[in-house]
């Protein structure tokens, strides 16, 4: 059952996503202000459901950070693990694990670039 809440509540983010996306493109098509406001937006409901909801053992936890945030955005997560390792007085992994992720990541998109363009030739 929780497999499928989270199914279901992912939907759902992936929806809003797709609309905050189209509605705000006619508004602002060189912006990148939906992925801005779905980002903001996913990183402070992950925050508000984990203690609303994972914190009072609510079977509504996981569908709505996994499933709801993670179908609005992933960066909500990802704020989520640097924020536990800096509760957790990791200060030097919540500090460097930032920099290493998006380094890497934004790295990883550009030779993804790299590679669609050289296959796609």
């Amino acid at each position: 059952m929780q497999l499928f809440l989270i199914v279901i509540f992912g939907s759902i983010g992936v929806g809003l996503r797709y609309l905050l996306t189209t509605s705000s493109l006619s508004l602002w098509p060189n912006i990148y202000f939906p992925t801005l406001v779905s980002n903001v937006l996913g990183c402070f409901l992950f925050g508000l459901f984990y203690i609303v909801f994972i914190k009072q053992n609510s079977s509504f936890g996981m569908p709505l950070t996994i499933g709801l945030c993670g179908g609005l955005t992933t960066l909500s997560s990802f704020c989520f693990e640097i924020i536990k390792l800096l509760e957790n007085k990791n200060y030097l992994l919540g500090s460097c694990y930032p920099l290493v992720i998006l380094t890497t990541c934004c790295l990883l998109v550009y030779f993804g670039i790299v590679v669609g363009k050289y296959i796609t030739v």
